[in-house]
């Protein structure tokens, strides 16, 4: 690392301004009002019974948070085996390091984002981004809600992983000394090896020094004789997205041609599907865009977005407290 008289600022307020389109003064206004700019909410899939927590930032705030990703964040050189929020990795490249291996040991940090402070963020935006104090802070207002990284916010993943590194070196360290591999996805962490299961209490004990901690059911181990998942994917032999979600697709192809009218959301929700198919099991994903194409039409009735989810108010009122 450069000595400190050496580092010059990476972001100016006029270059700030520059990359977030709005001018330097009205970035101060909203970065010192940042929390009149959420408006949380409770989601959870229907049918189900837990509850996750969205601070949703706002129309405008979003867009300034989606600039300063794509104009400051994504570039950053994070370590090779990061892969959540970072630009040409996905779950499946993350899954990719875990194949055919005789054990997999998958932990999730338990929130990972309200335990990320607002102090770490400002530190990042000085050591990795060389920024003053006066822009670090105005970043940090920028990108944090209630002094924590804020779930649904477009930089919080890439923020999560610069403030996570250290966490993964010596995570890494870990398993470079036991030939393992390790990885992780935002705030999943994935060990596999021979001996994977022998450093499960070790990474445990690292993960606590450094503030955060792990769910009992939220731990797994998987040995190669079992169906070994990570990110909602199997990777026993080889990368699949699970038997269980090509049937549903297929099933809901067939229910679909079976209406008489069908909603254009509706068609575009099972291309989606179809496209991640075809990232992960390209032949499969083929079978299933041939079945859609003989079956479906080509376009569909408009009509309101199909509902696969429920949605409340935050029952937490210090969650809806205006900074």
């Amino acid at each position: 690392m450069l000595p400190k008289e050496d580092v010059k600022p990476l972001v100016s307020i006029r270059r700030l301004a520059e990359i977030v389109g709005r001018k330097p003064a009205d970035i101060r206004r909203i970065a010192s009002h940042s929390g009149r700019y959420y408006k949380p909410f409770d989601v959870r899939p229907l049918g189900g019974t837990r509850w996750r927590h969205i601070d949703n930032p706002t129309d405008e705030l979003h867009r300034i948070q989606t600039r300063i990703y794509r104009g400051l964040l994504r570039n950053q050189p994070v370590s090779e085996d990061m892969h959540g929020g970072v630009l040409k990795k996905s779950i499946s490249t993350n899954a990719a390091k875990h194949l055919r291996k005789a054990q997999l040991v998958t932990l999730d940090l338990h929130s990972c984002f309200p335990r990320i402070r607002h102090k770490r963020v400002y530190d990042t935006f000085v050591t990795s981004l060389h920024c003053s104090p006066d822009i670090a802070s105005i970043l940090t207002k920028l990108t944090t809600f209630q002094t924590r990284l804020p779930q649904g916010a477009p930089t919080s993943p890439m923020l999560a992983n610069l403030v996570l590194a250290p966490l993964h070196r010596d995570i890494a360290d870990v398993c470079r000394e036991r030939a393992l591999e390790g990885t992780m996805f935002v705030d999943d962490i994935a060990i596999s090896g021979d001996r994977a299961f022998e450093v499960v209490e070790e990474v445990l004990r690292i993960i606590g020094r450094h503030g955060h901690s792990v769910r009992a059911k939220k731990l797994k181990r998987m040995s190669s004789w079992q169906s070994q998942q990570l990110t909602s994917l199997t990777l026993n032999k080889r990368l699949s997205v699970g038997r269980s979600r090509l049937r549903d697709i297929a099933n809901r192809i067939f229910e679909l041609a079976n209406q008489v009218d069908v909603l254009e959301k509706d068609l575009r929700r099972v291309e989606g599907q179809i496209k991640f198919v075809l990232m992960i099991q390209p032949l499969q994903g083929r079978h299933l865009m041939d079945l859609a194409d003989r079956l479906l039409p080509e376009a569909g009735m408009p009509g309101p977005r199909p509902k696969t989810r429920d949605t409340r108010e935050c029952p937490d009122p210090s969650r809806h407290r205006r900074d």
